[in-house]
């Protein structure tokens, strides 16, 4: 990792003085810049340990000192890039990584999950004209998010290259199988 947060007592601008050729890290508190570091670091060991983008996003909250409860709003705003401050965070830190592919996949996850949770809304509308339009677009989403997973794909495959072990930690199967159970 560029900065490594983990074990990090006390500020993390003063453990690493050259964070700030971040500007936008500069007006940052420390929970938020660890919260880029944990989830944005093309290195971050987070990536293996939860493929899961939304767990990724809770975890690394966690480790950067934010209760989940309690900084519910402020969380929703991060996770949902609501936040201007963190999207100027995560838009420069991912440009000075230097790593096309690695933005990419940061992108596209984030896309994935918007498309899927605009596809599990339901679909409302009085006339069936308004219905079958909602309908089309949620073909339409699903077609974009087969686009994007198949991306997904190409692209940790140009990240991790060979690493077939990685790849399959990376795109770890966590669905609720009896083996998966039988392992929490």
């Amino acid at each position: 990792m560029i900065f490594n947060p983990f074990k990090v007592k006390g500020s993390l601008k003063k453990k690493y003085p050259k964070m700030k050729m971040f500007s936008s890290f500069q007006s940052a508190d420390d929970q938020m810049i660890a919260y880029v570091l944990y989830v944005y670091d093309q290195n971050t060991p987070m990536k293996e340990q939860f493929p899961d983008l939304k767990i990724r996003k809770e975890q690394s909250a966690i480790l950067a000192g934010f209760d989940l409860v309690k900084d519910n709003e402020k969380l929703h705003n991060m996770f949902f890039f609501l936040s201007d401050q963190l999207k100027d965070m995560v838009d420069e830190f991912l440009r000075k990584q230097n790593n096309r592919i690695w933005s990419m996949i940061v992108s596209n996850e984030q896309t994935f999950f918007e498309y899927q949770k605009k596809l599990l809304s339901p679909v409302e509308g009085d006339r069936d004209k308004d219905i079958l339009q909602a309908l089309q677009i949620k073909s339409k989403i699903m077609d974009d998010l087969n686009t994007i997973n198949d991306r997904l794909d190409a692209y940790y495959q140009k990240l991790y290259g060979e690493d077939q072990e990685l790849l399959k930690t990376i795109k770890a199967d966590k669905r609720l199988t009896p083996e998966f159970i039988a392992n929490l």
